[in-house]
């Protein structure tokens, strides 16, 4: 199998890998992080507790991401949009002046 197929081929595993974890963390994943951010032994208890909270911060990633591109496609479209306004306000301005121009 080709690199590039072999890339493409764990990529696709580790998506849906990832994908599951953010929709049910399991305990190995919550451990992970609760192991970085409590300061004491990460109990069954512990785990209770941390489960939901992994599961929103990796929506709210998701969403904020979702939220920038959205954001960033938006003021995109409207700069755009303004940019096509002044050409037309532009090219409004010149139509009503040829009339002036042509009795100089």
């Amino acid at each position: 199998m080709s690199s590039v197929a072999s890339e493409l081929k764990y990529f696709n595993e580790l998506t849906i890998l990832a994908m599951a974890e953010m929709q049910n963390p399991s305990d190995d994943f919550v451990r992970f992080f609760a192991k970085q951010a409590y300061s004491s032994v990460v109990t069954a208890k512990v785990l209770e507790q941390y489960t939901p909270l992994v599961k929103r911060v990796f929506t709210q990633i998701v969403n904020d991401q979702i939220a920038e591109r959205l954001k960033s496609a938006f003021k995109k479209e409207t700069e755009a949009e303004e940019k096509n306004f002044r050409r037309l306000h532009l090219s409004q301005k010149a139509i009503r002046c040829l009339p002036m121009m042509e009795k100089v």
